[in-house]
C-alpha cells in the first residue's frame, strides 16, 4: 500500500538540522533552508559558465532571491548544502518519489569541481537515503553531454536504465550499494 510522505521540519542552521559527515575533512552536509538562499544564489551566479554549457540548470541560473528561498522550501525535496569548512560549495537533493524511491539532483561550484567533493557529497546522501529514508533506489537524471556527472554516478553503482533523447537515467540498487 503507498503511504503518503510527510515533509520533515526543515531547520535553520545550528537548531538541531541534519548534519552529514564524510571522509573528507572539513566537508559535511547540512539540509538548507531559505535563509540560506543568497549563499546559494551567490554560488550559482559565480558557477554560471560551470553550470550551463549542456543547456542545464539555466532555470537555477535565473532564479531571483526569492524563487531561490521558494525552491529550498520544497515539501517533496530535501536539499543539502555541501559544506567545505564552513563554505557552500554545492548541494545535493534527494526527492521523494515515494515508496522508498528517491531523486538525486546535484550541482558543484566551477570553483571546486575535480576535486572528489561531490562524490563524497552524494555518498553521504547515499547513505542517509539507506539509513533514514529507507531508501530502495535512487534516480539521476544526466544529459547524455555531461560526461563528468555520467561518470560520477557511475564510480557510485549507480546503473544506466534508460537513454531517453534528453537525458539518461541511472539508478542504483541501495540494497546491493557498496561503499
Amino acid at each position: 500500500m503507498f503511504q503518503m510522505w510527510k515533509p520533515r521540519l526543515i531547520l535553520p542552521p545550528g537548531v538541531g538540522a541534519e548534519v552529514l559527515g564524510t571522509d573528507v575533512d572539513g566537508l559535511t552536509l547540512r539540509i538548507l533552508s531559505h535563509k540560506d538562499a543568497a549563499a546559494v544564489m551567490a554560488l550559482v551566479q559565480a558557477s554560471r559558465e560551470h553550470l550551463t554549457p549542456h543547456g542545464d540548470y539555466t532555470d537555477l541560473v535565473d532564479r531571483d532571491l526569492a524563487a531561490h528561498g521558494a525552491a529550498l522550501e520544497q515539501a517533496d525535496e530535501e536539499p543539502f548544502g555541501v559544506f567545505l569548512k564552513d563554505e557552500l560549495v554545492g548541494t545535493v537533493s534527494l526527492i521523494h518519489y515515494g515508496n522508498g524511491v528517491f531523486g538525486l539532483g546535484y550541482w558543484i561550484g566551477a570553483a571546486y569541481r575535480g576535486r572528489g567533493l561531490m562524490t563524497e557529497a552524494i555518498a553521504a546522501v547515499i547513505r542517509f537515503a539507506r539509513d533514514s529514508r529507507n531508501a530502495v533506489a535512487i534516480w539521476a537524471g544526466i544529459k547524455p553531454v555531461n560526461s563528468a556527472s555520467c561518470h560520477l554516478v557511475d564510480r557510485l553503482g549507480f546503473r544506466l536504465a534508460r537513454e531517453q533523447d534528453t537525458h539518461l537515467s541511472y539508478c542504483l540498487d541501495v540494497a546491493t550499494w557498496r561503499e
